[in-house]
């Protein structure tokens, strides 16, 4: 029901065999961890007006997420493990949130239990370590996260063992993302620090306000990149030839000819 350009479309559920199964929209491109293993490989950095653009676009699609509701009830959903492996950037320009799957809603049937931590160690919250009660505020400091770690390549938290990244979490004081990358523009800078805040009340009070001020660094800085731009340099990165045979979807007629089984009936 989360229907958003910037969030990966669910088309269909159910269960099959004794299974259950989600079918999901394709998204020929690559995630923000694949791309950031790239760029570190070349020893380059994503370019800025690049990281604040796909990061704008991840903020639209958590604003529509925090804001749904059903039947006039808002749900107060929570994603609660935006990270770079849950954000795709494809080949051809589009930004897509995926993985809402334990996003957790304040009317939902199933509650987490008392002390039970979900998400991934290093890009969630402080309050979320802690275990305690969630709201928009915590995908914020997790996009925040990412935001730095795209921007500078390295990540905040990286420890030898899960206690270590989870204490480092809650104690470690965030560094700069200009420690490791000087051109970084102070307006950026103030930003990135902001969302990841590790008190709620001193961070963005919302997915909305976040992206409201990189699109004013963005406007104040660089041209605004659209989609053609996303797509350039998705395909620079990762070569031409991996774009294509991405994209180009076989039909079912010539899946059945490379030896697929496909039923008779949708062939």
């Amino acid at each position: 029901r989360l229907n958003h350009p910037n969030i990966v479309q669910i088309t269909d559920l159910g269960a099959a065999d004794g299974r259950y199964f989600i079918c999901m929209e394709y998204l020929p491109g690559e995630d923000l961890q694949s791309i950031i293993d790239e760029v570190v490989k070349r020893r380059e950095f994503v370019p800025l007006q690049i990281a604040v653009k796909i990061i704008v676009s991840a903020c639209e699609g958590l604003e529509f997420a925090h804001a749904y509701s059903e039947g006039g009830r808002p749900a107060n959903l929570v994603h609660r493990d935006v990270s770079p492996s849950n954000i795709i950037v494809t080949f051809q320009g589009t930004v897509k949130v995926l993985d809402f799957g334990i996003a957790k809603a304040s009317h939902g049937l199933r509650q987490t239990q008392p002390g039970t931590v979900k998400g991934k160690l290093g890009y969630m919250s402080p309050e979320q370590a802690r275990g305690d009660a969630l709201d928009g505020r915590a995908d914020v400091f997790s996009l925040g996260v990412t935001l730095h770690e795209l921007l500078t390549g390295k990540r905040i938290f990286q420890k030898d063992s899960d206690i270590s990244i989870l204490m480092a979490m809650l104690h470690q004081e965030i560094p700069s993302p200009c420690v490791l990358r000087p051109e970084i523009p102070e307006a950026l800078e103030r930003i990135v620090m902001k969302a990841v805040a590790k008190e709620r009340d001193d961070r963005y009070p919302s997915a909305t306000a976040f992206r409201n001020d990189l699109e004013i660094f963005l406007a104040s800085h660089f041209t605004n990149p659209g989609m053609s731009t996303l797509s350039a340099y998705m395909v620079s990165l990762f070569g031409a030839e991996t774009a294509q045979r991405r994209t180009q979807v076989p039909s079912l007629k010539e899946l059945a000819e490379r030896g697929f089984v496909v039923p008779s009936d949708v062939q």
